[in-house]
């Protein structure tokens, strides 16, 4: 039988959280070239980690919303959950999956760019 001892556990999530860390800097660095070549590895690494922390407190922490939500941040910025209206109601409504919070954050992107022409 395998044993999986709590530090060896504890070894396993910190390098899965790790790499997903590192993956969201390469996915920043692609979707927001201008704006990441004036940042270090270690600046996005703690803007990374923040927003992994600031989505947690919406109760998001699938790796897929997470990454919505951190692609929303680079667009809009770090508090872009406290400072843009339409963002904070949909984070705050409790009834929500997080699933459905970063769906409707994405339509709601969509939807105004539609409307102002963008896309």
């Amino acid at each position: 039988m395998l044993v999986i001892r709590e530090h060896q556990w504890a070894a396993l999530q910190q390098s899965s959280f790790d790499r997903f860390v590192n993956t969201m800097i390469a996915i920043l660095r692609r979707r927001f070239p201008q704006e990441s070549t004036v940042a270090t590895d270690q600046q996005l690494r703690a803007f990374v980690e923040n927003q992994i922390e600031r989505a947690a407190a919406y109760k998001i922490s699938d790796r897929h919303c997470v990454r919505v939500y951190i692609e929303l941040a680079g667009c809009y910025g770090w508090y872009f959950d406290t400072k843009l209206g339409w963002a904070s109601s949909i984070l705050n409504r409790h009834i929500l999956s997080e699933r459905t919070k970063t769906d409707w954050l994405e339509e709601y992107v969509i939807f105004s760019e539609i409307c102002n022409g963008k896309l």
